[in-house]
């Protein structure tokens, strides 16, 4: 700009100034755009590197999710992946200074590991249901088998531990994180477990009452032939305890 205008100051009339102005207009337009092509060439190293780190995140995200099972919809969450880092290549084309590029980049990376945490915890919440529903058929089974159970106790038994099914898969499916998901199984199992332990006190107590019931039977069933015994003569008293003790 300087040697623009001592240009001009040298300029002995009009057209030597005006000479003088074009060229230093065209020297100031060199400049810019030499340093619009320097801006340019620094945005585009920052896309180029970006859109590398993009492409490379997908395929390790796919490969996660594939080896996840169970997960029913895996070519779903898969597809979105690549629909993320298309969404996220597609803004980093549109960006036009390096601090965007920046931004668009941590996003769509961002998005992409949400995709597979998402993914992960869909997986442990289905195993989490699988696993639910295989210990109530095993609780169930189990509770079937117990000695002379109620039928009205064995039914109430399973229809509890159904609603403890349900209220565990509900539990399960709220839930965020994969911790959160084995916990809830936990307690879904847990919750079950209390329901068999009553089951078998109902069971016990049954048996043990039955037992109690032989016992008095046979304490009722001894009563009459001792009194016979004790009636009987004539036998000493040495003979009719000892046909009382074979009694008892």
């Amino acid at each position: 700009m300087k040697a623009g205008q001592g240009q001009i100051d040298s300029a002995a009339d009009a057209a030597g100034v005006a000479t003088a102005l074009k060229n230093g207009k065209a020297t100031v337009d060199a400049v810019q755009a030499q340093s619009q092509n320097s801006s340019d060439a620094i945005v585009k190293t920052a896309k180029d590197a970006a859109n590398s780190a993009i492409d490379a995140a997908p395929t390790k995200a796919k490969a996660t999710i594939d080896a996840l099972n169970p997960l029913s919809d895996k070519a779903d969450r898969e597809a979105q992946v690549d629909k993320d880092a298309a969404a996220a290549k597609q803004k980093i084309a549109q960006d036009t200074t390096t601090e965007q590029v920046t931004t668009d980049q941590h996003s769509g990376l961002n998005a992409i590991n949400n995709d597979v945490a998402a993914a992960q915890v869909k997986s442990a919440q289905e195993d989490a249901v699988a696993r639910l529903r295989a210990y109530a058929d095993n609780a169930e089974a189990a509770i079937a088998k117990l000695p002379d159970l109620p039928a009205t106790d064995l039914a109430d038994a399973k229809a509890k531990i159904e609603a403890e099914v349900d209220a565990g898969n509900k539990a399960i499916t709220a839930t965020q994180t994969v911790d959160d998901a084995k916990s809830a199984l936990t307690a879904a199992e847990k919750a079950i477990d209390a329901v068999s332990t009553t089951a078998q006190g109902q069971s016990n107590q049954v048996v043990s009452g039955a037992k109690q019931d032989a016992k008095n039977a046979i304490e009722d069933a001894a009563a009459k032939p001792k009194a016979t015994i004790e009636n009987l003569s004539p036998l000493s008293a040495a003979e009719k305890q000892a046909k009382e003790d074979q009694v008892y």
